[in-house]
């Protein structure tokens, strides 16, 4: 899973329960990639100890302006080239997914990888 974010601590939303079930969907055999792009808060630290302690989490820095209306395609396409797995899924990171369909996202992945297709 890779996703973009900045701001945590500007914005209200549910990153760490996010980040935390993205955690628990790739499991040990995945990973996660945030690209984090110049926050003016505390955003690239509260990263940095999440990722500590989840050994799957990784966190590439970006420098994008804020006026650029490109900006969050540009973030995520920068944790994009930092994965290092066939199968990618973008997430937002304030959704969450449900754990109880991990078997059949697993089994689509899986078929998907076999295909002649890149994308779905």
């Amino acid at each position: 899973i890779y996703t973009s974010i900045y701001h945590i601590e500007k914005h209200n939303f549910p990153w760490r329960q996010s980040a935390e079930n993205f955690v628990k969907f790739v499991g040990d055999e995945g990973e996660v990639v945030f690209a984090v792009n110049k926050s003016e808060d505390n955003t690239l630290k509260i990263l940095q100890e999440f990722a500590a302690a989840h050994k799957n989490v990784k966190i590439v820095e970006t420098d994008f302006s804020y006026d650029d209306i490109t900006m969050d395609g540009k973030i995520k396409n920068a944790a994009l080239q930092a994965t290092t797995k066939k199968l990618k899924i973008q997430m937002d990171c304030d959704e969450i997914i449900p754990l109880s369909n991990r078997d059949k996202w697993v089994e689509y992945g899986k078929k998907l990888l076999e295909s002649k297709y890149d994308c779905f």
